[in-house]
């Protein structure tokens, strides 16, 4: 059955830590962010195949299309509390509806009739943690959002309160070839999304992409540079010593993680920004 987040109520089955804080029920808090939907896994699997693929219409999308701009959104950027500088996003309201009606969700608007819930889960504070050279800068996860699954559904928990989550079904024909364009995994559960470093024609058909970097490629530089986890040996790869380094890293990492259930180790992924990068503030324009 297909459940809206204006919903207001209490999931069945959660277990009532989850829904309730130390001062009883009547501190119980749910968060509306309308327009975003749960679906059954029968319902994900008939609308994930059956999406229609939209055209590009009309800034460039890096393979020649121009394409409409409906709205700019800024992040300003801090590393270790260090001002960075700001980004400013072009988002295609036209070619990615969905995606950038479930973006600006999660930015505070500052224009006549926006519809932002203070208490709502947004990017300001959220983490940019991962870059992969080349490749694509991950960024956009909320702190104290976290997924879990009730009978077959995924729901968001965000400090104690519940609302449902729905993974990204969107198609369009934009493809992540140029550097600046904004991407958003399909089938991915949650508020991250990617900035594409370089033209990447192995990410087409794994993402959809819904707007542009259109100010502050600086700040992206000063991004690229900063150190990041490898998980490789200082050896030359293949050899026997490189071979040993590897298969050590796997236990350990695996030990901590299912055994131990070690934050550190949970925390120990490929590419992971080895200092702290923040969105400070972030707003429409």
């Amino acid at each position: 059955m297909m459940m809206s987040l204006g919903f207001i109520g209490v999931v069945s089955g959660l277990p009532k830590s989850r829904l309730e804080r130390e001062g009883g029920a009547d501190r119980r808090r749910t968060l509306r962010m309308n327009g975003i939907e749960s679906f059954s896994r029968r319902e994900f699997v008939e609308l994930a195949f059956g999406a229609a693929v939209s055209s590009a219409k009309t800034v460039n999308s890096g393979n020649g299309t121009e394409v409409a701009v409906t709205d700019r959104v800024y992040f300003d950027v801090s590393v270790n509390g260090k001002d960075l500088g700001r980004v400013t996003f072009g988002l295609f309201g036209k070619d990615a509806p969905q995606t950038v009606q479930d973006f600006l969700k999660l930015v505070p608007g500052n224009r006549a009739g926006d519809q932002f819930e203070p208490g709502s889960p947004e990017y300001t504070n959220s983490l940019i943690y991962r870059c992969v050279p080349g490749s694509l800068v991950d960024l956009g996860r909320i702190r104290n959002l976290t997924t879990f699954v009730v009978n077959q559904e995924v729901y968001y928990d965000f400090d104690g309160s519940v609302l449902p989550a729905a993974a990204e079904l969107e198609v369009n024909s934009l493809m992540p070839i140029s550097r600046g364009l904004l991407a958003k995994q399909r089938f991915h559960i949650g508020p991250e999304f990617s900035i594409v470093l370089d033209a990447n024609p192995p990410l087409d058909g794994q993402y959809t992409i819904f707007g542009k970097v259109l100010e502050g490629y600086d700040v992206l530089e000063q991004i690229e540079q900063l150190p990041v986890r490898t998980n490789r040996s200082m050896e030359k790869e293949g050899s026997l010593a490189d071979e040993v380094f590897q298969a050590q890293k796997k236990f350990m990492t695996s030990f901590g993680q299912n055994v131990l259930r070690d934050k550190r180790a949970l925390d120990a992924y490929e590419y992971k920004i080895l200092r702290r990068v923040e969105v400070v503030r972030c707003g429409r324009l």
